[in-house]
């Protein structure tokens, strides 16, 4: 069976980093295929991992929510989507998040892609 015309398998790998001095480090990964979670599921997978990491008990969690209107609970506004890309690691995606937790889902590129993105964005740098 060809694969012609298929796209290929993608998997959004999501990571959980803090940034505290000593304490810095992976706190968890996940593979999630890309077919299976846009970008606002991505985002709201995100954003329950950061509260999830950033609280120790219910009550430290609930510190994490804004109630705004009954039954549509927001997170921290500081926490929305921002896209990553990382040209010596040859990653793209997103991260949300402060310091000191960060969540980022991203996946890598082919060579020629990384190369292009970066051509790109130095021509961007040169018309400003």
């Amino acid at each position: 069976m060809s694969d012609h015309g298929r796209t290929p398998y993608r998997e959004w790998e999501v990571e959980v980093v803090r940034i505290d001095g000593l304490k810095t480090g992976t706190l968890e990964n996940v593979r999630v295929p890309m077919h299976r979670m846009g970008k606002p599921e991505l985002h709201s997978f995100l954003r329950a991992l950061l509260a999830k990491h950033s609280s120790q008990d219910a009550e430290s969690l609930l510190e994490n929510f804004v109630n705004r209107r009954r039954g549509n609970p927001t997170y921290r506004p500081n926490w929305e989507l921002k896209d990553s890309f990382d040209a010596e690691k040859g990653r793209i995606g997103y991260y949300c998040g402060e310091l000191p937790l960060f969540a980022y889902a991203t996946y890598p590129l082919a060579d020629a892609e990384v190369a292009a993105i970066v051509e790109i964005q130095s021509q961007n740098r040169n018309v400003m």
